[in-house]
């Protein structure tokens, strides 16, 4: 799956945008935390699990990583919706 994005930090914060043109869709990863970039590859993971039905690993990989809160795996094991 071919994956086009783009990120960049400052201390304290880190974005990234991410698309996946044959599915015409686009993400964008904002966070106001030094440790955001942990999410990076957990989010584009989750991404590309459900758009392609992929096996459920995006979570575990954040919890592997980190204690984060409750809503943020919530919504990387949410289908992707509008927030």
């Amino acid at each position: 799956v071919e994956v086009v994005h783009h990120g960049g930090s400052l201390e304290g914060f880190k974005s990234d945008w991410m698309a996946i043109p044959e599915a015409q869709v686009g993400a964008v990863l904002l966070t106001n935390s030094d440790e955001g970039q942990l999410m990076l590859y957990p989010f584009m993971r989750r991404l590309i699990e459900v758009l392609y039905d992929g096996k459920p690993e995006a979570a575990d990989t954040l919890n592997a990583l980190h204690p984060i809160q409750p809503q943020i795996v919530y919504l990387l094991l949410s289908p992707l919706c509008p927030i």
